[in-house]
């Protein structure tokens, strides 16, 4: 009796995992793939490439930067502290690259 449920358990646990996990694709059907070639489209693709070209555009330390919405196009918004110690906002375009104070 032992034998037998040792050899059960150890069937179950050597089943891979994967198979009781609905594929990613499957469940979002499709967004992965088109998520994936939108990111090939923009020209800033990431937090921290926004964060670099909103300090070599604008002398200042950064004190947050988050992703927005920009013109209706992806983006980030930064927000810097100026060496006189005055709080503003860069937008970053995240499909054209664009930067803009604010």
């Amino acid at each position: 009796m032992k034998t037998a449920s040792m050899l059960i358990l150890t069937a179950c646990l050597a089943l891979p995992l994967t198979a009781f996990v609905p594929d990613a694709q499957a469940a979002n059907n499709g967004k992965v793939a088109s998520t994936a070639g939108q990111s090939s489209k923009l020209k800033v693709s990431s937090r921290a490439q926004a964060i670099q070209l909103a300090q070599r555009q604008y002398q200042g330390k950064v004190l947050k930067a988050q992703s927005s919405s920009v013109n209706s196009h992806p983006g980030y918004k930064v927000k810097m502290l100026s060496k006189e110690g005055l709080v503003f906002y860069v937008l970053i375009d995240a499909q054209t690259g664009r930067i803009s104070r604010n």
